[in-house]
């Protein structure tokens, strides 16, 4: 059978559960991921080889089950968030990131670079964000794109840099 190195998925995996067991063998993978589809990935999709993750956190996913994702994926070198779609003016439930028994492997070991794209500050995003950046310790660049309408940019700002960092050659690199 050929390599599979790079898959982009935009389809309902709940109906394609055959889907994962190729999902596992690629490197760079880009999928759309709606929140009915997270559970079961969480569930059967541990991949060795994902080195690339671009996820395009549909409907505000809860961020809880993108840090339990991330469990799954020891090896990952990039990740890339965003949301193609108007976020929610309900504010996504918080992950307490604390309440996981312990830190994914790829943020300790592996995660050189995070993009994240259409950030709207909420809590659950907040949350997130602390954790990675925290728990990172191989991160080089972290790049945060402000969602451009967002009114209370200058305090984000604020807030991201004041957030601290695991790796102490973190570059935060924020963006309107």
């Amino acid at each position: 059978m050929p390599k599979l190195v790079e898959a982009n998925v935009s389809v309902n995996l709940t109906k394609n559960g055959l889907l994962l067991k190729f999902l596992t063998l690629v490197k760079n993978l880009s999928i759309d991921l709606y929140p009915s589809m997270v559970l079961h990935l969480t569930d059967r999709f541990v991949s060795n080889r994902l080195l690339y993750l671009e996820i395009d956190a549909c409907y505000n996913i809860r961020s809880s089950l993108l840090l339990s994702l991330l469990k799954d994926l020891p090896k990952l070198r990039a990740l890339k968030i965003y949301n193609t779609y108007p976020k929610s003016s309900v504010e996504a439930q918080p992950c307490l990131a604390s309440e996981l028994s312990s830190v994914p492997e790829c943020l300790s070991f592996h995660l050189e670079t995070l993009q994240w794209i259409d950030y709207s500050g909420t809590r659950g995003e907040k949350e997130v964000a602390v954790y990675i950046l925290k728990n990172a310790r191989c991160l080089k660049t972290a790049t945060i794109s402000l969602r451009s309408m967002a009114i209370e940019n200058d305090l984000m700002i604020k807030e991201l840099k004041s957030m601290a960092k695991a790796s102490t050659s973190c570059q935060l690199i924020t963006e309107f």
